[in-house]
């Protein structure tokens, strides 16, 4: 079994805070944390098993299991005007548990996830990561209604906790922003949005001159781009 100490190790070397600092993690750091999340679980898990599914969360389902493939999903699918991220994942539920549960299961799944995103590795305070987790987002509108805007919810989360360890090496965050842009529509928006915020971060701390950070900055966004066509 992992212990506590080797668990923040990991968290940090993933998700590290600035200037190498650890992180001030003891038993009831994670005693809280867990209670909360666990809190949680019980009022979200009460709402899915009471939730009456909507139109258009069927209708995501019944897309994605068009076609004979995967691979032959996307013509099927083509004209329901949003990316196709959401609707493959779906497929490759259906195809490996072959049960209509796999809709509200992956939308839980994926809120589950961003939820233990917010509680261990957001650098929140305990009463605003209550607020955030307890919110109706949070709850209801991105976890308990099965629509790929929990998807685009986790994808953001991601590019904030690495986003200081890939900044400035690598492609990550150009892989997560391609995804990010066919999670939804809405999410193209924000997908540019965070390009514009991580130049100006680059701009700020380097000035107007070319660099290899910025040249990086250049192939990423070259790859989100891709993306935003694609979707």
């Amino acid at each position: 079994m992992l212990r506590l100490g080797t668990v923040d190790r990991m968290l940090d070397r993933l998700f590290p805070q600035g200037d190498g600092a650890l992180r001030p993690r003891d038993r009831s750091f994670w005693a809280i944390r867990l209670a909360i999340l666990l809190g949680w679980l019980v009022l979200v898990a009460f709402l899915v098993a009471h939730h009456v599914m909507w139109r258009d969360e069927v209708r995501a389902l019944s897309l994605a299991v068009q076609g004979e493939s995967i691979w032959a999903m996307p013509a099927a699918a083509r004209g329901y005007g949003h990316p196709l991220l959401w609707h493959g994942l779906l497929r490759i539920g259906t195809d490996l548990f072959a049960t209509k549960l796999v809709l509200p299961g992956l939308a839980l799944a994926t809120g589950v996830a961003c939820a233990a995103l917010l509680v261990f590795v957001a650098r929140l305070s305990l009463p605003v990561t209550v607020l955030a987790l307890f919110g109706s987002f949070a709850t209801y509108d991105y976890v308990v209604m099965a629509r790929n805007y929990g998807l685009a919810m986790l994808l953001l989360l991601l590019l904030a906790a690495t986003y200081p360890r890939f900044r400035n090496r690598g492609v990550t965050l150009g892989c997560l922003l391609f995804l990010l842009c066919n999670a939804n529509v809405h999410a193209v928006v924000l997908a540019g949005a965070f390009g514009v915020f991580w130049l100006a971060d680059l701009i700020a701390e380097e000035g107007w001159g070319w660099s290899r950070a910025k040249r990086l900055w250049l192939a990423n966004m070259t790859i989100a781009a891709a993306g935003a066509l694609l979707a």
